[in-house]
């Protein structure tokens, strides 16, 4: 059952739609940053809401409300993984679990994770002043995005195949392992169809402002050339 019907089986709340959202980016997440590391993942079967994951997901939706963006969730994530993942004391490493997403430790190593990435956010931004990806990274981005959806779908993937990825929460997967290219998100008319009339951020749980900036005419040249059966023919 995929996450999608398991929200419909269920009767989710919204509350709880978006505690099992970050059960899944947790999963994507980890299995990038720590994929040798044995880890508590999302029930895969039965009520999800019932797994040790969703409680802390939960709880910590409820700590943080008014205080993380939605989108920042990714980050905030992000942000107690690279923090514990170098913490040891000989060889003993800290634990990675879902219970350090909560309390008072949990904020304090966001505040000091987000203090640096902020740091190097705008040195990474001086070569460029603009803060622009040039057409060349964007270029290659996209033509690897295009690579392995084409690997991943056999050819050309159609507009119900896509909608299915979104639905079942592939694409957020494959975004956050580096799949497939955020600019792809921002341009794809299979995906834009397929979210509902939600915003990028808030399915996706990841600034794409940052992006939007660098897309230029050129770039959406680039996109309806590499993307051409994305859109309608007649």
């Amino acid at each position: 059952m995929n996450p999608a019907e398991q929200i419909i089986k269920y009767k989710m709340t919204q509350d709880e739609i978006s505690a099992y959202k970050l059960c899944i980016l947790w999963d994507s997440i980890c299995e990038k940053e720590l994929p040798r590391y044995k880890r508590i993942k999302s029930k895969q079967t039965g009520d999800p809401r019932k797994s040790l994951l969703f409680r802390y997901c939960y709880k910590l939706l409820k700590e943080t409300r008014g205080l993380i963006e939605y989108k920042n969730y990714r980050l905030y994530i992000t942000a107690q993984i690279h923090v514990l993942r170098n913490i040891s004391d000989g060889n003993v490493h800290a634990l990675i679990e879902p219970g350090c997403l909560t309390g008072d430790g949990a904020w304090r190593r966001w505040k000091l994770w987000k203090k640096r990435y902020d740091k190097a956010k705008i040195a990474q931004a001086v070569p460029h002043s603009d803060g622009k990806s040039s057409f060349s990274q964007i270029q290659s981005a996209l033509i690897r995005t295009k690579k392995f959806l084409f690997e991943k779908f056999d050819g050309p993937p159609s507009s119900d195949q896509i909608h299915a990825a979104v639905q079942e929460f592939l694409i957020v997967k494959w975004l956050t392992l580096g799949k497939i290219s955020p600019y792809y998100v921002l341009l794809s008319p299979f995906v834009a169809n397929s979210i509902d009339k939600k915003s990028f951020e808030e399915y996706f749980m990841f600034d794409l402002s940052i992006y939007k900036s660098s897309v230029t005419d050129e770039v959406n040249n680039l996109f309806l050339k590499e993307f051409d059966y994305e859109y309608d023919k007649k």
